[in-house]
């Protein structure tokens, strides 16, 4: 937040491991081969892209709670909000939170169409599948799981 002086410098949002269960290295590969399986390392890509999302939120959080207590950000009309130096930072996190969803929703696409070859694969996209906010209301959810269903039969008949 402030320095010590009390000006503000630009949010830097510090780098966190998500704490998202890591299933699958658990799980012995029925065909006893060590490789990467394609579904795995999309969920992996993802991963890193919710541990990100997760920490701009804090410091979205912890911004927005700053200018609460500094600024009377929620008494400022919208021109003012602009005018206040730090509407910048919260702009530049909404912008990266933009870009996060949007590469979220590619990877889910990408990751439905992908089919495993191994168990960690399948439950890689299980742990995609469970990390969607909504996946009863969501299409391209209901598709991946259906994706991980057809994966489970042709892997373990």
């Amino acid at each position: 937040m402030p320095n010590s002086s009390g000006a503000r410098g630009p949010v830097r949002p510090r780098a966190r491991m998500s704490r998202a269960p890591v299933l699958a290295p658990s799980i012995p590969d029925p065909t006893g081969h060590a490789a990467e399986d394609p579904a795995q390392a999309i969920s992996e890509r993802a991963d890193v892209l919710r541990a990100k999302q997760l920490s701009l939120i804090s410091a979205w959080q912890e911004l927005e709670a700053w200018l609460i207590k500094h600024r009377d950000w929620h008494q400022l009309s919208e021109p003012e909000q602009a005018r206040v130096p730090e509407s910048r930072d919260l702009q530049q996190i909404h912008d990266e939170l933009t870009d996060i969803d949007h590469g979220l929703d590619r990877l889910l696409l990408e990751l439905t169409g992908t089919s495993a070859t191994n168990r960690n694969g399948v439950l890689a996209k299980l742990r995609a599948l469970a990390a969607l906010p909504s996946v009863g209301n969501d299409p391209d959810a209901r598709a991946l799981l259906e994706s991980c269903q057809a994966d489970m039969e042709q892997l373990w008949r």
